[in-house]
């Protein structure tokens, strides 16, 4: 027997990983977790520059209609756009929100946070992954910022769902749905979950 023993999969995609790595849709090197804190942290530092604007432009006695227009354009930008929980509800915590948030969507996924829902959605509406990814973590900086674990963990597994599709592709995710049927294999997926969660809520709160 050979001295050196195989490491045991920690998740459930790795684990699927494992048992097909012949597919070619699959990418194990994609450090997604560090990826997605970079992406949340680039956005931290970006608002942060949009706010230090503003308050340049508040010193300023009399705007110029450009600097008027510039600062409006900012605060649109910074005004909060996220899904909060009232009393069982969810409901926008934003009266402009454009079509490009997602707003329903999101919403949607909250109410059927299970794998079969987010395929049969991505399937059969036009959604841009990407922007709907940025949303998505947008959301769940925000319900971490206002102490919503119970929102912030069903927005954590939509963005896990967001990775596997965009990373790995559809033959892993239809893999995943099958896998999911097995209650040790959910529980596992849980427990990435509830770890991705913690980490950024980590990654946010030390941003503060």
């Amino acid at each position: 027997m050979s001295d050196q023993q195989e490491s045991k999969p920690q998740t459930l995609l790795e684990e699927i990983e494992v048992s097909d790595s012949s597919s070619e849709e699959i990418h194990p090197n994609i450090d997604k977790k560090s990826y997605k804190n970079w992406k949340k942290q680039m956005a931290d530092e970006q608002k942060l520059k949009l706010k230090k604007r503003i308050d340049e432009l508040n010193k300023i006695q009399k705007l110029t209609e450009n600097q008027l227009k510039e600062k409006e354009k900012l605060e649109a930008i910074l005004k909060p756009k996220y899904i909060s929980k009232n009393e069982n509800e969810f409901r926008i915590l934003s009266n402009d929100l454009k079509r490009d948030d997602y707003s329903d969507e999101l919403i949607y996924l909250l109410k059927n946070t299970n794998l079969e829902s987010f395929i049969e959605l991505i399937s059969t509406s036009k959604i841009d992954l990407n922007v709907f990814e940025d949303f998505v973590l947008y959301n769940i900086s925000e319900n971490i910022k206002e102490g919503c674990d119970e929102l912030g963990l069903k927005l954590s597994r939509i963005s896990i769902f967001i990775g596997y599709i965009k990373n790995n592709g559809s033959l892993l995710v239809s893999r995943l749905c099958d896998e999911l049927k097995n209650p040790e294999k959910m529980e596992i997926f849980e427990t990435d979950v509830a770890r991705y969660y913690e980490e950024s809520k980590k990654a946010i709160l030390n941003m503060k």
